[in-house]
């Protein structure tokens, strides 16, 4: 099988920051080189606002790459429907918002702000991937995008427990494996770069941790958790084989489930922020999906909010096909109408 090498520049928590000309702080210009697709996980502002819309767009727009990827985040809060209607807010500000995020501007930068589901994407390089995007973490306080702890949106109903409550859909439900290349959501799944210091020792969504098991992606990106900034990878247990089951023995994985979460790699985070960028060591190679995982929590705030963390690039080799040009599926091949945008969400919606 063809592949390509494509790097991807992953972010979040931005909060209305700029890139600065400062070499001595992590969020600066020049940026990595060599993108292919920016990655950014949401709370691009700190309230939302037209303004600060306007000014996350620019930010993103700005970078070198092909393709730059958005999710909201719980700060968003103008983006959400259900949470402008409760507020009692003015709905024609998410309406403006919108149409900033997808309209002719946005899509000349290159700019595809993501509906919650599956999206697949394929780069002028011929690489393809799918990617399934969330806004939504579990509730804590008052913002957007947010449900009740005890609901499931993201598993069939088999799937979740019988503490819980099954309130996925067809487009919040997280497909099986082998469809999802890359999960991008806000927030991170249980037990994985989700410790938030004074709050709990784990604020990752449970439900969200049976649903990447379920997909076993190459890559699950996310912010939200400031004070867990940085990478783990996780190896399936269900998948090991012979070698791996001797380096890695079952009994000393103390999860019921089929995570094996390997030593953290060392990554020196004052050299990263020299350097503008953290780097996972190792490419993701797409012969080992469904083999393992790697999670990347890319909050650029600290647990004060204050912006320390460098962004991280991650390589992926992605498989090849022979169109040319970032596309999404023909109407010919879909039956859905053709838009002008970069991809279309799986399933049926923009």
């Amino acid at each position: 099988m063809a592949k390509s090498d494509t790097r991807f520049f992953v972010l979040a928590d931005t909060h209305d920051l700029s890139l600065t000309t400062d070499q001595t702080k992590s969020f600066r210009y020049p940026l990595a080189a060599g993108i292919d697709v920016v990655l950014h996980c949401g709370d691009l502002t700190d309230n939302g606002g037209l303004k600060h819309h306007k000014e996350a767009l620019n930010l993103i727009g700005s970078m070198d790459a092909e393709l730059k990827l958005v999710v909201p985040g719980n700060h968003e809060i103008d983006l959400d429907q259900t949470y402008m209607q409760a507020s009692g807010l003015d709905i024609t500000q998410r309406e403006q918002a919108l149409d900033l995020w997808k309209g002719d501007e946005a899509k000349r930068m290159g700019v595809c702000l993501l509906d919650e589901g599956l999206h697949q994407f394929t780069l002028k390089s011929g690489a393809s991937f799918t990617v399934y995007a969330s806004p939504y973490t579990p509730k804590f306080g008052e913002s957007a995008f947010q449900y009740n702890t005890n609901n499931d949106r993201y598993n069939p109903t088999e799937c979740t427990p019988r503490h819980a409550i099954n309130t996925s859909t067809d487009v919040s439900r997280v497909p099986d494996f082998p469809n999802v290349d890359i999960m991008m959501t806000h927030g991170p799944p249980q037990y994985i770069l989700d410790s938030n210091g004074g709050h709990s020792s784990s604020s990752g969504c449970e439900h969200l941790r049976r649903a990447v098991i379920r997909a076993r992606p190459l890559l699950h990106c996310f912010g939200h958790i400031h004070g867990s900034w940085g990478h783990r990878r996780v190896i399936w247990k269900s998948q090991m084989i012979k070698e791996e089951r001797e380096e890695y023995p079952l009994e000393e994985s103390h999860t019921g489930d089929d995570a094996y979460l390997l030593p953290p790699e060392f990554i020196g985070a004052n050299s990263c922020r020299k350097q503008g960028f953290a780097k996972v060591k190792a490419a993701v190679e797409v012969s080992r999906k469904g083999k393992d995982t790697v999670f990347v929590n890319a909050a650029i705030g600290n647990e004060d909010g204050s912006p320390v963390n460098a962004p991280w690039v991650v390589e992926v080799s992605l498989p090849i096909v022979g169109a040319r040009g970032t596309k999404r599926k023909s109407q010919e091949e879909d039956g859905q109408p053709r838009l002008p945008v970069h991809a279309r969400n799986k399933r049926g919606r923009t």
